[in-house]
């Protein structure tokens, strides 16, 4: 008897024992984490030290530029606040709870030719005509999915924040990250494309893009939990991402049979489900849509509504144009 009862306290001092392991394993790790985090956070303040002292010196050489950069720190301070106090886009169904079931669907190519057209026509750039179309079919859509409009959205898009003539020497991206506001409010075509217009270049004209690049890089180099809660912060503050990219001008071939229709899906992060991608290729515009069930239902409609969205702002764009024509004539 004793030497069972000997063994029993053997076993329960081994699984004491393991699970005291266990423990030392985990603080372990997370020391070993909050370690690598600091020590990256270090390098990058002995870098960023460097340059301050390299800036420094050149301020010293060029006073005059201090007006430049306290005009620079204005503006840097002033966007960080208004993305701060930026408040929660409205609670629309394109802030359900994420399924993790993806839906996808895309369009027919739009000529390239015509879009340019009607941007050449509206005075603006082929990104604008587009992201007003965006609006248009967003407009209609939440319209019979919420019954009504609960107020404005915002989308995220990528800003190519590397110049174009700059050789590409390493790998990786360098963008930033703009929100820009949909005025789904507005019912008027040619309106809402004129305030779509004006908010795209307002907002790739601020320091935007820049700051948000900055503070995702630099929570890069903190803990994943810092990262997180500033990629939930950004995507409270708006309901879908859109990408636009410039692809192959001339078809594709792959073993000998030319690609017709190439796409890509935007990735999402945080809160948001909800990508829309449009790509230029050989002539064409590419629009496609990726969507988590719970968010779009029926994704089709959505395409449809774009469709429908960007014809109906040529109608209006070209027959504005028409009876200003006649009224001038008259």
């Amino acid at each position: 008897m004793n030497q069972i009862n000997l063994c029993r306290h053997q076993q329960a001092y081994n699984r004491t024992q393991e699970a005291g392991d266990v423990d030392q394993l985990a603080a372990g790790g997370l020391v070993r984490s909050l370690t690598g985090s600091m020590r990256r956070l270090a390098e990058q303040g002995v870098h960023l030290g460097h340059e301050l002292f390299e800036e420094g010196m050149e301020l010293a050489r060029h006073p005059e530029h201090i007006t430049h950069w306290f005009e620079e720190g204005r503006q840097i301070v002033g966007e960080v606040a208004h993305l701060g106090l930026m408040p929660r886009d409205p609670d629309t169904r394109l802030h359900a709870e994420l399924s993790g079931l993806k839906h996808v669907a895309w369009a027919d190519p739009l000529s390239l030719a015509v879009v340019k057209d009607l941007a050449h026509q509206l005075e603006a750039t082929v990104n604008d005509v587009l992201v007003a179309a965006v609006a248009g079919a967003l407009r209609r859509y939440l319209s019979e999915a919420d019954r009504y409009i609960k107020g404005n959205i915002h989308i995220t898009m990528p800003f190519n924040l590397r110049p174009k003539d700059e050789p590409v020497r390493l790998l990786g991206n360098r963008f930033g990250l703009i929100l820009v506001e949909m005025p789904l409010d507005e019912p008027d075509t040619i309106k809402r494309f004129k305030k779509v217009k004006q908010a795209l270049s307002e907002t790739k004209a601020s320091s935007q893009p820049q700051i948000t690049f900055g503070l995702l890089e630099m929570f890069s180099y903190g803990p994943a939990a810092l990262e997180k809660f500033a990629l939930d912060t950004l995507s409270n503050k708006s309901s879908w991402v859109l990408t636009n990219l410039p692809g192959p001008p001339a078809p594709l071939t792959v073993a000998g049979a030319q690609t017709l229709q190439p796409l890509f899906w935007v990735p999402r992060s945080g809160h948001l489900g909800v990508g829309l991608s449009i790509l230029s290729y050989a002539g064409t515009v590419q629009f496609g849509l990726i969507s988590d069930a719970n968010m779009v239902h029926a994704p089709d409609r959505v395409v449809r509504y774009f469709e429908e969205s960007f014809r109906e702002l040529q109608q209006q764009a070209f027959g504005s144009m028409d009876s200003t024509r006649t009224s001038g004539q008259e």
